[in-house]
């Protein structure tokens, strides 16, 4: 039994990676032998898709797969055969970061026919858990319709994978030490109240979300 957790922050151990790990504490809470397969996704060198079309050309030998070779071929691979699949997302410019964009063209255009109904070729439905961080409140995120850029995301998840569950971290902190940056439109005092009594929630519902996706696989 296998869960792939794909950090998509360029940072190892801040808010999304904390939150990642917590998930697996609560997977492993369940059953302490589930291979957990980290990726950091900066780590990689890797496109968006090359619109070759091989995936979808009659006859290919990468029909249903990506045909690019670089450093995402094999995580491609590995998220085809896990049984459970954790994605965990900073939010940038109201989306997910480019560098998660550009797998999820690899990842999911390949798996999509072009045949009515747009057919999914991934052959079954994965466990899928998106984790969320962002410095935007939950009314900044409404008004600005972050939460739509997530939803389109997660429709075309949804087709391909399996609806994939949710949960998001808010009005995280961005720094260590915020004396540090030229920041004015944030309140250091008040991100640290916020931060102290909700952040550990958002944790625990991460830990929460990790005992669920294990009890669902092992049930």
């Amino acid at each position: 039994m296998e869960i792939i957790v794909i950090n998509s922050s360029p940072r190892k151990d801040f808010n999304t990676a904390r939150l990642c790990e917590r998930f697996t504490e609560g997977v492993r809470a369940v059953n302490e032998n589930v291979r957990i397969n980290w990726i950091n996704l900066y780590e990689l060198k890797f496109t968006g898709c090359q619109s070759c079309f091989a995936c979808k050309k009659k006859g290919s030998t990468f029909y249903g797969k990506c045909a690019v070779r670089d450093d995402l071929k094999d995580v491609l691979q590995q998220i085809e055969d896990c049984d459970g699949l954790v994605i965990g997302t900073p939010i940038y410019l109201a989306s997910v970061p480019g560098y998660l964009k550009c797998m999820l063209e690899r990842l999911l255009f390949a798996k999509t026919t072009y045949e009515s109904g747009y057919r999914s070729l991934f052959g079954r439905k994965l466990p899928v858990q998106m984790i969320y961080s962002m410095n935007a409140t939950p009314e900044q995120a409404e008004e600005g319709g972050f939460l739509t850029n997530i939803a389109v995301t997660e429709d075309f998840i949804a087709h391909v994978l399996g609806t994939p569950q949710h949960l998001i971290a808010y009005n995280t902190y961005q720094f260590k030490d915020y004396s540090l940056y030229d920041v004015e439109v944030f309140s250091e005092t008040e991100k640290a109240a916020y931060r102290h009594y909700q952040f550990p929630k958002d944790l625990q519902a991460a830990y929460e979300a990790g005992k669920g996706m294990a009890e669902k696989l092992f049930a």
